[in-house]
């Protein structure tokens, strides 16, 4: 820059600051393409995960550009927190993986098995024959599972792997019946399209549907075993209710990076959180009190509180809720739990609860209730008039 100019030959009118250079500026186009877009969507990140999160997606020459999040989720009521915000690090970066090299786009089958499989065919046999030669000859069965874990991967046609399943499944189904099919499709929040028709496939065979949980180890694993059905729980904004929190198995931070601000909504509503973690995962710091179970020994641990519970805490199904006994130890309780009734001179098991008045009510539902009322003291406040206490069968006809 001279000394009377401004580098732009304007010697008269000097600047201190800045000065035009006489250079091409074609490289700012570079980042003004790549913020340009034809067209945006609305979308939401599914694959492995259930959040709902709602995302803008911007389109460019059928490509995906960038994303932004979008904060627009409807209020529930005006005693819940919003859901906002929603979104994660996983979710906003999700847009490379339908580009990533490594992506899988074709069916593999480990090698091993492909090789035996295809020589089996070579030799004239049908799919199911050519599967069993495999599976019932110890030694291929051997060497193929052993495989498992160690790649080995070969591509294939669909025709032939879709082949291979069908032959096995056909084979499972002759040998050993329907019900030695255990079967496994993507979770509903990654594709309902999918899940469905694969958990269609498993029920028309007679076969039986694994949870996904066990793959993903982020919901209660046990759950479909033992009820019948998938997370049958309270959604994520009912956690704002919640009065005592045990948080086990799960790093809600992590997990569930969306709905974590609840956790600490939670805590602004008078709730408690315990967490039992070996380490000092990411949720405890939402904790009131944090159990740094050894690993292995949370079983074990629950297994103790339940039985504390059992035995110490025996007496919400003594007390009679009908007649407002106070939920607490006595001596000697109003009421009556009766184990068995006779019915025609024959003692029937049961589970019912003598009031005061002689009434006979449900005993489950009687304890129940003492449960709630110790819980939440103001739960019945309003009066315990009206309140089922008896339990009713219903015969609901088939025919519409």
């Amino acid at each position: 820059m001279s000394k009377n100019g401004n580098g732009n030959g304007n010697g008269s009118k000097a600047s201190r600051w800045f000065r035009e250079m006489d250079e091409p500026r074609k490289w700012e186009d570079f980042y003004r393409r790549r913020w340009q877009y034809d067209k945006s969507v609305r979308t939401s990140h599914s694959v492995n995960c259930s959040g709902s999160c709602s995302w803008e997606v911007f389109v460019k020459n059928g490509m995906i550009t960038w994303e932004l999040q979008k904060t627009d989720w409807p209020q529930i009521n005006d005693e819940t927190p919003n859901y906002e915000p929603r979104g994660c690090q996983r979710g906003i970066s999700a847009s490379w993986y339908p580009y990533s090299p490594v992506r899988p786009k074709f069916p593999y089958v480990r090698g091993v098995l492909l090789d035996f499989w295809r020589a089996e065919r070579k030799a004239g046999k049908d799919p199911v024959a050519a599967w069993a030669s495999i599976v019932e000859n110890p030694e291929r069965s051997q060497k193929y599972r052993n495989a498992r874990g160690k790649a080995g991967w070969r591509r294939t046609s669909w025709d032939e792997a879709t082949e291979i399943i069908a032959a096995a499944k056909v084979y499972t189904i002759k040998k050993f019946g329907p019900d030695h099919l255990a079967s496994f499709s993507p979770i509903p929040a990654m594709s309902m399209v999918s899940f469905l028709s694969g958990h269609r496939l498993s029920n028309l065979l007679g076969g039986t549907m694994l949870s996904f949980y066990e793959w993903y180890h982020d919901l209660p694993h046990v759950m479909p075993m033992i009820w019948g059905d998938q997370t049958d729980v309270h959604e994520s904004a009912d956690w704002y209710q919640g009065v005592y929190w045990i948080v086990m198995g799960s790093n809600l931070p992590m997990t569930r990076t969306a709905d974590a601000h609840f956790a600490s909504e939670h805590k602004y509503n008078g709730g408690k959180l315990v967490n039992l973690s070996p380490d000092y995962s990411d949720v405890t710091k939402f904790a009131d009190l944090w159990v740094p179970v050894r690993p292995g020994t949370d079983t074990a641990f629950l297994m103790a509180c339940i039985h504390v519970i059992l035995q110490e805490e025996r007496y919400t199904s003594k007390c009679s809720f009908a007649d407002n006994e106070p939920v607490e130890k006595h001596e000697r309780y109003w009421g009556k739990r009766l184990r068995s009734i006779s019915i025609h001179g024959k003692r029937v098991k049961c589970n019912l609860f003598r009031r005061l008045s002689g009434q006979i009510i449900n005993g489950d539902v009687n304890g129940a209730y003492n449960i709630l009322a110790k819980a939440v003291p103001n739960a019945f406040a309003e009066g315990r008039e009206g309140l089922a206490l008896v339990p009713r069968s219903l015969a609901i006809s088939r025919k519409c």
